[in-house]
C-alpha cells in the first residue's frame, strides 16, 4: 500500500533515522551542495498517515524537524524549511489521529521549527468524489491548522503543496468511499465520515468539465488567500481524464488546460495583496496596492458596489458595465472593481 515514489525510502517500521549524527551528516552535505539553486527543504511526506513513517508519533517528527532545521539553517542562513505536507481533517481517512497528531506536534513547539505551515488539499481529486460547490470542507481544514498555530506561538503562513479537481470522466482503482457516504458534486463531504481503509473497489467519478473545474480553480483559491495561505502549488504536466493528472496545469502535449487562464487571472488582480475580507459566503473583498477588488460568485451583489465598475470573468474578459447588470454564480465568478469616477470642470 505504500509504493509511491514520495514514499520510496522510507523504512515504514523505524520512522526515525536509525542513526541521527549520520542523518545531520548527510543533511549538511545535501543543503551545501545545492544551496545556489535549492531554497525550500520539505521534511518527510503525509508523516501522520499509514505511509508517512511517524504514524501516531509526533514526538520522534518534532525531533526529526528539529534537526533537520538547525542541520539547514547552519548550511545555508538563507534556506526555508516546511513540514511534511499535512493530511486534511476533514473528508475521509483516519481524521481523528491525524488531528492528534498535529495537535500534539504544535504542543511541543514544532512550529518553531517551520518557515511554512505546509498542507495538503486532494480531496476533491482523489477519494472524496470530486468537486464540491460549497467550501465547507476545504475552509475546515485552513480553520483547524490556523486555529491550532494561533494557540501555539502565532500563524506561519500556509502553502498549500497538494492542489486541485480533475477534468473529464476518471476512474480510480484504489478508493472507493462507502455507497452512504457518496456526496454528489453539488454536496458537502458528511459531517462524521467514515475512517479506517477504504475497500479497494474502482470508482468511477463524476464528470466535470474544464469550465467547472477553472470555476473551481477560482473560488478555492481565493478562499485559501483570503484564509492565511501564502502560495498555491499546482501540478505541471498530466495525462486528460485521470483523477490527478487532469488536475495539472498541461497536458501530455503541453496545452493548458482552461483553469491556467484563471490562475493567470487570479494572480494579476490579487498579486500582492494587502487586506482580504470575507463579506458573506461567496463574496471576498481585497485591498491591492490601496484599490478595492471583489471576488464574487454567490448571493447578492454587495450593496457597496454601485454604479459603473470593471467587471473580470474568470478567463480574463474585461467589462466596463453597471453594477446593478451583475449577476452572481457559483460557476461563473467574477472579479468587480470600482471605477473612478471622472469629475469634470
Amino acid at each position: 500500500r505504500c509504493k509511491a515514489l514520495d514514499f520510496a525510502y522510507y523504512d515504514y517500521k523505524s520512522g526515525t533515522p536509525n542513526d541521527w549524527s549520520e542523518y545531520e551528516k548527510f543533511l549538511s552535505k545535501l543543503v551545501e551542495r545545492y544551496k545556489e539553486t535549492v531554497i525550500y527543504w520539505e521534511i518527510g511526506n503525509e508523516v501522520e498517515g499509514e505511509c508517512g513513517g511517524f504514524a501516531n508519533n509526533a514526538e520522534d517528527y518534532v525531533k526529526l524537524l528539529k534537526l533537520s532545521f538547525e542541520t539547514i539553517k547552519k548550511a545555508d542562513p538563507q534556506a526555508k524549511v516546511l513540514n511534511a505536507g499535512a493530511l486534511e481533517v476533514s473528508g475521509i481517512g483516519e481524521v481523528a489521529a491525524w488531528k492528534d497528531f498535529w495537535r500534539t506536534f504544535f504542543e511541543l513547539g514544532g512550529l518553531q521549527y517551520l518557515d511554512y505551515f505546509n498542507l495538503h488539499s486532494n480531496a476533491e481529486r482523489s477519494a472524496g468524489g470530486g468537486a464540491k460547490l460549497d467550501s465547507t470542507s476545504f475552509l475546515y481544514n485552513l480553520n483547524f491548522f490556523n486555529g491550532l498555530m494561533e494557540k501555539n506561538g502565532g500563524k506561519k503562513p500556509i502553502w498549500i503543496t497538494e492542489f486541485g479537481t480533475y477534468s473529464g470522466t476518471p476512474s480510480s482503482p484504489s478508493f472507493q468511499m462507502p455507497a452512504e457516504s457518496q456526496p454528489s458534486p453539488q454536496q458537502s463531504l458528511p459531517s462524521n465520515p467514515q475512517s479506517g481503509p477504504m475497500p479497494q473497489n474502482k470508482m468511477v467519478f463524476p464528470a466535470q468539465s474544464q469550465e467547472f473545474q477553472a470555476a473551481w480553480y477560482f473560488r478555492t483559491s481565493v478562499i485559501g488567500f483570503a484564509n492565511g495561505v501564502d502560495r498555491i502549488f499546482i501540478d505541471l504536466i498530466g495525462q486528460d481524464n485521470d483523477v490527478i493528472g487532469s488536475s495539472a496545469a498541461f497536458d501530455l502535449n503541453g496545452e493548458p488546460r482552461l483553469f491556467v487562464t484563471t490562475i493567470r487571472t487570479i494572480s494579476s488582480k490579487l498579486k500582492g495583496f494587502s487586506k482580504a475580507e470575507k463579506i458573506t459566503e461567496g463574496q471576498y473583498k481585497f485591498i491591492v496596492d490601496g484599490k478595492l477588488f471583489y471576488a464574487l460568485w454567490f448571493g447578492t451583489l454587495p450593496g457597496e458596489i454601485s454604479g459603473n465598475v470593471k467587471m473580470t470573468d474568470m478567463l480574463g474578459v474585461e467589462n466596463l458595465i453597471d453594477a446593478s447588470e451583475i449577476s452572481l454564480q457559483l460557476e461563473h465568478p467574477v472579479f468587480v472593481e470600482p471605477v473612478p469616477t471622472v469629475v469634470q470642470n
